[in-house]
């Protein structure tokens, strides 16, 4: 082996050794940082003519486990539905009172049926007729009340769900002009691992707001998916924009880009949702 050689290998094997250095001194620094996840040097032995002839950094790798991430994404997404859906069902149940109270909704109607019966055991008293006209009314009332306060409700949830959706809109896009970042990186032998970990951390908050499936590329970063497959990101398109429009129906629709069409059924559904193609 000549010097030249010689000195080539060890200087490979310097530059491998800084870049470990310059990792491990990042994973120290970051031991505390929300998000952030542990990387490791990919090292690959080089061989000319069947001698070794030092050492090459083939790339920066996160230590993940794929599995555990899905897992963690869908319980996030499952765990923001219902809490969200538990929230307005809280709201709308407060509207009608406990059944079991004296002062409920439920309780008005208690007191129109004794009232008709009062007056069927006793129809020629004015004072029970005018009693339980007057229940009705009351009952009545309150109906018209509830209907006017379930109703703002619904517009409630469609403001939220409208301000869902354009905060998806946003994580979508970072998402996918990150995929390019960190296939440069990788293209160029770099370190795509702060890229990588920010786009975890935006899809984290993408999954509590809708179920997607996370596809990755094999050039770097990922194609994000709905819960039932039509790709969001990672296209030749670029990331999908989604639109939601309520409707006088029973259901509000959500449509991105190009022709496909989900749809959620509104008020009984929360702006977490689970997109079902029709």
């Amino acid at each position: 082996m000549s010097l030249n050689t010689t000195l080539r290998s060890a200087t490979s094997g310097l530059m491998a050794a800084q870049i470990g250095l310059r990792a491990t001194s990042d994973n120290v620094a970051n031991v505390n940082t929300p998000g952030y996840v542990r990387k490791v040097v990919d090292q690959q032995q080089q061989v000319a003519a069947g001698t070794g002839n030092g050492v090459t950094v083939s790339g920066i790798s996160r230590v993940t486990d794929s599995y555990l991430e899905k897992v963690a994404m869908t319980a996030s997404s499952d765990s923001a539905r219902w809490a969200t859906v538990s929230t307005y069902l809280d709201n709308a149940q407060s509207l009608f009172g406990d059944p079991s109270s004296t002062t409920g909704y439920f309780t008005q109607l208690d007191k129109v049926w004794s009232a008709f019966s009062a007056v069927a055991n006793d129809p020629t008293s004015s004072v029970l007729r005018a009693q339980s006209i007057a229940s009705v009314q009351d009952f009545l009332s309150e109906t018209t009340r509830i209907n006017d306060q379930v109703a703002d409700l619904g517009k409630t949830v469609a403001a939220q769900t409208s301000a869902d959706v354009t905060k998806i809109n946003d994580l979508l896009t970072q998402i996918d002009k990150l995929n390019t970042d960190i296939s440069r990186a990788r293209v160029g032998s770099g370190d795509p691992s702060g890229s990588e970990n920010l786009q975890k951390g935006l899809i984290d908050q993408l999954s509590t707001l809708m179920n997607v499936q996370i596809q990755p590329l094999s050039t770097g970063g990922v194609i994000v998916r709905t819960g039932e497959g039509y790709a969001l990101t990672g296209t030749a398109t670029g990331a999908a924009q989604l639109s939601f429009k309520q409707t006088d129906g029973p259901q509000a629709i959500f449509q991105p880009p190009p022709e496909t069409v989900w749809v959620i059924p509104r008020r009984s559904r929360s702006p977490v949702v689970s997109f079902a193609a029709f």
